[in-house]
């Protein structure tokens, strides 16, 4: 459920109570999303999100942070329990966006660099789900 969209953020609330402070919480940002995307709106897995981008903060190129909260304490990505994403596990580095996404043999540093075969980098026009 939508808790709130704008300014390149989404923060999807995945227990549905309406509440930042308990469940997990996703928030996304440098999200475009569309004018109907309003609080208490229920998405269903597939469903789109919105398109990533460089709205809502500093960025030459399209991009996207997601981050989590359980019971209103940021959560780790690679933490106790791990951020995994279709399969891609995150490993912090050194220093912030230092990190990198494992896959199995597959590994996606993290960096400021356009080199979209290696670093997966999607487009304005396509659609986060």
């Amino acid at each position: 459920m939508v808790l709130r969209a704008g300014d390149g953020k989404v923060l999807m609330d995945l227990d549905w109570d309406g509440y930042e402070q308990t469940g997990w919480v996703l928030f996304y940002l440098h999200l475009v999303t569309d004018d109907d995307l309003q609080p208490d709106t229920v998405l269903a897995q597939g469903d789109p999100v919105g398109r990533p981008s460089c709205f809502g903060g500093e960025g030459n190129s399209s991009h996207l942070h997601i981050a989590r909260r359980y019971n209103g304490e940021w959560m780790a990505a690679d933490g106790p329990v791990p951020m995994v994403l279709s399969g891609w596990r995150p490993v912090n580095g050194p220093a912030p966006y230092e990190g990198e996404l494992v896959k199995g043999d597959e590994v996606r540093q993290a960096c400021e660099c356009w080199e979209e075969d290696v670093n997966g980098i999607v487009s304005d026009n396509t659609v986060l789900r």
